[in-house]
């Protein structure tokens, strides 16, 4: 079983199921062929910064405290089948961060961290987070309390039926948790190389404190953001952004697989963020170089940053390196006129200006 699974990983799976030589060579020319030969050159006149942090900052969260604004990470080393994991305090002011203290943590969760979000409810700050518990056969939501500058284990959230590949959530302030199952059930490779649509999202509901489909029949997806109206939901392999209004969501047939609105059609998307109204999220667009950087750091992949208006569907592309600066982004949060860039492999995040 393949619990950590963004599309990097599930690729270089593929050489690991077929030694046949003769299948793993069509396997490559198939999306080398899928693959376009465009080169993306980094945007012009913009300052790149970096902030390091620990390896693999795959998603980011704004954590307010003390009337200061400060960014959590989720570290986790992918390139290794057993990862160091943990979360990463980042002070936008110093561009420094620090590895976060967390208590009461049960000996038995070996943390394999992913999508992360924090919430305040009932005026308690709440940190949500996947984990690819590496000691259990069971993917599960852990929440911690925020407190200070630290973290205190809370409570699991486990249900085999609902949580088969999680790869991010968002909270909404009444604690209802909505995540996205990157694939569904069954052979993880064939899924990704037909494209086969069982992916899903679901929904925790904090009142009736159960889990639930929301989206069926989807192809990879990833980057979930709530909002009072909509739920949005960005797909790696569904070309694009789709958004379902909150009254939709209700109806039997969403569940049955019929899809929502496309606002987008950029490819490779990853996670979403939701910020004054705007979206904001990252973009894989050449999969092969990805899949090349997933195995070697030295292999450089073309990241994108973009704003969408989930009204219009207007798209603006914020930011674009060539991978040089760097690769495999995965989460674009804006805060005080910056965006901050996190990745999937590096040890550190980037700052450009907005």
């Amino acid at each position: 079983m393949i619990k950590n699974t963004p599309f990097s990983l599930i690729l270089l799976e593929l050489t690991r199921i077929f030694s046949n030589k003769i299948m793993a060579v069509f396997c490559l020319s198939l999306f080398l062929f899928l693959s376009s030969c465009k080169t993306y050159e980094t945007t012009p006149n913009k300052q790149f910064l970096t902030i390091q942090t620990g390896v693999g900052p795959e998603d980011l969260a704004v954590y307010n405290y003390n009337g200061e604004s400060f960014i959590v990470a989720s570290c986790a080393e992918r390139r290794l089948t057993n990862p160091e994991s943990a979360f990463y305090l980042i002070d936008p002011k110093s561009n420094s961060s620090q590895k976060m203290a967390i208590s009461n943590l049960p000996d038995t969760i070996h943390l394999d961290l992913h999508g992360i979000d924090i919430e305040t409810i009932n005026g308690q700050t709440y940190l949500y987070a996947i984990d690819h518990n590496q000691t259990s056969k069971w993917q599960q939501i852990i929440r911690f309390i925020c407190k200070e500058k630290a973290l205190v284990f809370d409570k699991i959230f486990v249900s085999p039926e609902y949580l088969i590949n999680p790869n991010d959530l968002d909270v909404d302030a009444k604690g209802n948790i909505y995540v996205s199952n990157s694939m569904g059930k069954g052979s993880v490779f064939w899924q990704y190389l037909l494209n086969q649509k069982k992916s899903s999202v679901v929904k925790y509901d904090v009142e009736e404190e159960k889990w639930k489909f929301l989206i069926r029949k989807m192809a990879y997806a990833n980057g979930v953001a709530i909002t009072d109206s909509s739920l949005f939901i960005a797909t790696t392999r569904m070309k694009g952004l789709y958004s379902y209004s909150n009254e939709l969501l209700k109806k039997d047939y969403i569940a049955k697989g019929k899809q929502g609105r496309r606002v987008s059609n950029i490819k490779g998307l990853d996670n979403l963020i939701v910020d004054n109204g705007l979206l904001y999220t990252t973009a894989h667009p050449d999969f092969i170089k990805f899949v090349g950087h997933a195995k070697h750091k030295e292999k450089i992949s073309p990241s994108q940053v973009w704003e969408i208006n989930p009204k219009s569907g207007e798209s603006k592309l914020l930011y674009q390196s060539s991978g040089k600066e760097i690769s495999g982004a995965s989460t674009a949060l804006p805060l005080d006129g910056k965006i901050y860039i996190s990745q999937i492999f590096e040890p550190f995040i980037g700052v450009v200006k907005k």
